[in-house]
């Protein structure tokens, strides 16, 4: 009967039942561009990552990694927290979807 208390203990420390990693981007203008910052991010292979997106700016912005999340609008000086996951080893870059001239950046995924 002492086993189970020990048991749950392990369970319950183990990253089965972990929250996500978090991780913010902001939207913000530096040197007369638009950025989400930081434009780097590294995560590991099938990490499950919460991504909390800050809009700081007076407009609209967007939130997108190609081929892994959905597109998502973050309107002004509001937040938004989208999880990901992604599964391979690569480089996945990040944009903003509503307005392709602003500045992206890139996550790294390693093994």
């Amino acid at each position: 009967m002492r086993l189970l208390p020990s048991l749950l203990a392990l369970l319950l420390s183990t990253s089965l039942f972990a929250a996500p990693r978090e991780l913010t981007f902001t939207n913000k203008e530096e040197g007369g561009k638009k950025v989400w910052l930081p434009s780097t991010a590294e995560f590991k292979a099938g990490e499950e990552v919460s991504l909390k997106l800050v809009n700081t700016l007076k407009d609209v912005h967007g939130f997108e990694i190609p081929g892994v999340s959905e597109a998502i609008p973050v309107p002004a000086g509001e937040t938004k927290t989208i999880t990901v996951k992604i599964p391979k080893a690569g480089e996945y870059p990040f944009r903003c979807h509503m307005h392709p001239a602003h500045v992206g950046g890139s996550i790294t995924v390693k093994e």
